[in-house]
């Protein structure tokens, strides 16, 4: 890398599953990188991680539903590792039970944080 600041990266949902193994593996890359979740305990621990491999990190603490919370995160990432060249779109949810089950608010979140979150 020598003197070229390394890209910066921003991976929704970064706190479990592909979004915390994109981080790692990014942070591996020599990225710098944005743990952003709405668990903010678990996406700090993942920042460690992260750090650990040399990377620059930070924890934010971010849910995608909230067009404003997710503003607030890219100026926060923006001020403190620079412009977000790399953005990994991770956060999901669901739970696995019968569509009868279900009802019309269980459906609005499920597509709030798995479709217009990415948007």
């Amino acid at each position: 890398m020598g003197d070229t600041p390394a890209r910066v990266s921003m991976i929704s949902g970064g706190a479990r599953g592909i979004g915390r193994a994109s981080a790692l593996a990014l942070a591996h890359a020599g990225r710098a990188v944005a743990v952003c979740d709405v668990r903010a305990d678990a996406a700090r621990e993942v920042a460690l991680q992260a750090e650990r491999a040399g990377a620059r990190t930070m924890a934010v603490a971010m849910d995608v539903t909230d067009a404003a919370a997710v503003a607030a995160a890219v100026r926060e990432v923006q001020d403190s590792l620079g412009d977000v060249e790399i953005l990994v779109n991770c956060a999901g949810w669901d739970e696995f039970k019968p569509f009868l089950a279900t009802d019309e608010g269980f459906w609005r979140g499920v597509i709030a944080i798995n479709y217009e979150g990415c948007l």
